[in-house]
């Protein structure tokens, strides 16, 4: 065989060679590239989201100790003023759908991640799990009651889009929104407060065991207490 040819056919086999290797070294730091965005990009979205639902589980768990241990509704609604009295119904309320947003706000944005490796978010799904099953179940009555869907409904109407993700109005929005008063969802769930103030037994085992789950919640994503003490993480009794 001609040696030229021989040289020319050689040439060509390393030349489909080296492309063949470039093209899988780019392949495989491509895919370690994309790997390490989608791993930041789910860390940058976890610290994002975690004090705001670590903050709205602390405030929900918190009025619900003091409305079954420190008598807060026989102090601001029976004996109280008339703005106490709208403080008590509003702003239990707020805190309500404060945490259903969040809860939402962090399963919209994160469920879309590739982080079916990731142990810690599948934790926190189950413990969100627990929270909206004792929401939801009739083992405690129809008080205080809602179905997944609809707390899914309330937190998705307390949302906004910004840039980064998801962020939750406050209170005085929600006040200027006048509590969502043509919103059949929260409606209901000052109905439910209204009706709690008169009959706190009827209540109480749901909130005690949704007090419960929320003081897990807060365990678990903050576990050396750095954002929520541990003197404000008492279980009711």
């Amino acid at each position: 065989m001609n040696i030229t040819l021989i040289s020319s056919i050689v040439s060509g086999v390393f030349a489909i060679v080296s492309v063949a290797i470039s093209v899988g070294i780019t392949t495989y730091y491509q895919s370690r590239v994309n790997k390490t965005n989608n791993s930041i990009e789910a860390n940058r979205k976890h610290r994002y989201y975690l004090e705001p639902l670590i903050r709205s589980a602390a405030d929900l768990q918190s009025r619900i100790y003091n409305i079954l241990k420190l008598n807060f509704i026989e102090t601001y609604y029976h004996n109280g003023t008339e703005r106490h009295k709208n403080y008590v119904i509003n702003n239990t309320t707020f805190l309500l759908a404060q945490f259903f947003a969040w809860t939402e706000a962090a399963r919209s944005d994160v469920q879309f991640l590739n982080l079916e490796n990731d142990l810690k978010s599948s934790e926190l799904s189950k413990l969100q799990s627990k929270i909206y099953t004792l929401m939801q179940t009739d083992r405690h009555g129809s008080s205080f009651m809602f179905f997944a869907g609809e707390q899914r409904a309330i937190g998705e109407q307390m949302l906004v889009k910004v840039d980064r993700g998801y962020n939750c109005i406050g209170y005085g929005e929600f006040l200027k929104k006048n509590a969502f008063s043509n919103e059949v969802l929260f409606d209901d769930i000052k109905k439910e407060v209204v009706n709690m103030t008169n009959d706190i037994q009827g209540y109480s085992e749901r909130l005690k065991n949704l007090q419960h789950a929320l003081i897990d919640l807060i365990d678990y994503l903050d576990p050396k207490k750095v954002r929520i003490p541990g003197t404000e993480r008492s279980k009711i009794e």
